[in-house]
């Protein structure tokens, strides 16, 4: 992964776009069409013509913008994800309209949470979150949103790793060492 001194800059799958569409396309056919699509059904029979105009008006038309929007938004908003792994700390880069970066150290993360929903299974998809102790909140403080499942797992490895306790003895040892250093040097300066 991230080498001293080097920084590796990852991105979500190209498949969170598919994702995204799945969840907007089952709001639209669940959430509004399922009950929109009678009601404008029985008003072209009724020959209801104000109120087909009032519910095109105050549905169809808000749909129809908010899908635009949507549309607009999706690519944009992918292109500007970055999920930054440097030697010591990560990064997340997002935003469309209004750009965010969050930071931790990677010696202050406590837990590295690897989530996956039925649809990012299906798709492959894994969503990486990094806990520490600093905020005290039960959410993570950085995501690794809707990366390839294989790749989250490989972040979350070597942070993991990252992670590992130094064996007792080894900083031990060095402490001991330097400490027989300074030991040394105070006893030539006094003699």
């Amino acid at each position: 992964m991230a080498q001293e001194g080097v920084k590796v800059e990852l991105k979500p799958s190209p498949k969170m776009k598919m994702l995204y569409i799945i969840y907007v396309l089952l709001i639209v056919l669940v959430g509004i069409l399922s009950w929109c699509v009678p009601i404008t059904i029985l008003f072209i029979n009724n020959r209801l013509v104000l109120a087909l105009l009032v519910l095109l008006i105050t549905v169809y038309l808000p749909l129809g913008i908010s899908l635009t929007i949507f549309t607009y938004w999706l690519p944009r908003y992918y292109d500007s994800i970055k999920y930054i792994v440097e030697e010591d700390r990560l990064k997340v880069r997002k935003g469309v309209w209004w750009t965010s970066e969050s930071s931790i150290p990677i010696s202050k993360i406590n837990n590295v949470e690897y989530k996956q929903g039925p649809l990012q299974r299906t798709l492959g998809l894994a969503t990486l979150g990094f806990h520490t102790a600093a905020k005290g909140v039960p959410v993570p403080e950085i995501v690794f949103a809707h990366m390839d499942a294989h790749e989250a797992n490989k972040v979350r490895e070597y942070i993991l790793r990252k992670l590992r306790p130094i064996p007792k003895e080894t900083y031990e040892e060095k402490v001991l060492r330097e400490l027989n250093r300074i030991r040394e040097l105070l006893e030539k300066i006094t003699s």
